[in-house]
């Protein structure tokens, strides 16, 4: 890791969500990639995420491409022909890396067998204690069970300022004043990933997706990959509102009618038609997570 500045490096620093957040040098502010993908015509690459800034370049497996151009949300990129395939995204700042992700070009295939089933995620928060119930009769001696054995890991909580459990806490990084963490949170059975400081629940987001014209019926959380990962990013608009949002099952590849890019479509709803975002897209019913619960400052537990 190449340092920009005197000042000494933690030599605690923890990352355990390597591919959703990455480490800053102290003159680059964090950039997150959300999704990536080739527009309508194939010849543009769009970049969607946060924390971009005016220098970014992107670099496909080596090779930088023409950058036509740069919001904190998006970069737009001119794609050179290539064969289907996945290949390595960067985004570059100051000749240092500040974001990674795997773009797919072309045609997915089919789909592959099914792996080995992975770890066991981390231990949700425990949930509020119900009411004492009526002392039952007691029951028969049972006979006694073979001995266990096993080890325990000390895990950390991030804590809101009125004591309710925001989550466990799963990655960290410290290179300067910003402090970001990523918190794990079960949400009705679906684990998400909240990117969070001492201060606020960070706000990216993709559009709000709807089926019907006019920005009609149920709305539409957009997926971040196809298939979905293990915890799935929590969105939000901005750091006022109160609510964050994502996608809940069932996660499918849909095509919409219209859109609403600040996820309030009685004041701002368009056509999907003759945009980016016409084509099919990995998306699922949008579920809330009620933030207003949980007020800064956080503190780790």
């Amino acid at each position: 890791m190449v340092k920009h500045s005197k000042q000494s490096v933690s030599a605690g620093v923890i990352v355990l969500c390597g591919a959703f957040l990455l480490a800053r040098v102290a003159d680059a502010q964090m950039a997150t990639i959300a999704s990536a993908r080739p527009d309508a015509g194939g010849n543009v690459l769009i970049v969607n995420g946060d924390g971009f800034a005016a220098g970014s370049t992107l670099v496909l497996d080596g090779v930088a491409l023409q950058t036509k151009s740069i919001a904190p949300h998006e970069i737009r990129a001119a794609l050179p022909t290539l064969a289907a395939g996945n290949y390595r995204l960067i985004v570059r700042r100051h000749n240092q890396d500040v974001a990674r992700f795997i773009v797919t070009i072309g045609a997915q295939g089919a789909q592959g067998p099914k792996g080995p089933m992975g770890p066991a995620g981390p231990m949700g928060p425990a949930g509020p204690a119900g009411a004492t119930g009526a002392t039952g009769p007691q029951g028969p001696k049972g006979d006694p069970g073979p001995a266990g054995t096993g080890t325990g890991t000390l895990g950390l909580s991030v804590v809101a300022a009125n004591g309710e459990t925001l989550g466990t806490l799963v990655g960290v990084t410290k290179f300067s004043g910003y402090d970001p963490a990523i918190v794990a949170r079960q949400d009705n059975g679906t684990w998400i990933a909240i990117v969070v400081d001492s201060e606020t629940i960070q706000a990216s987001a993709f559009p709000l997706m709807f089926k019907l014209a006019g920005c009609g019926g149920a709305a539409y959380a957009l997926a971040e990959s196809t298939p979905m990962p293990l915890l799935r990013a929590l969105q939000r608009f901005d750091t006022t509102t109160p609510v964050g949002f994502y996608p809940a099952d069932p996660i499918a590849v849909q095509a919409f009618l219209s859109y609403s890019p600040s996820g309030d479509p009685t004041h701002d709803c368009q056509s999907t038609a003759n945009t980016d975002w016409a084509q099919p897209m990995s998306a699922g019913p949008m579920a809330t997570v009620d933030l207003s619960a949980f007020p800064a400052p956080y503190r780790v537990k």
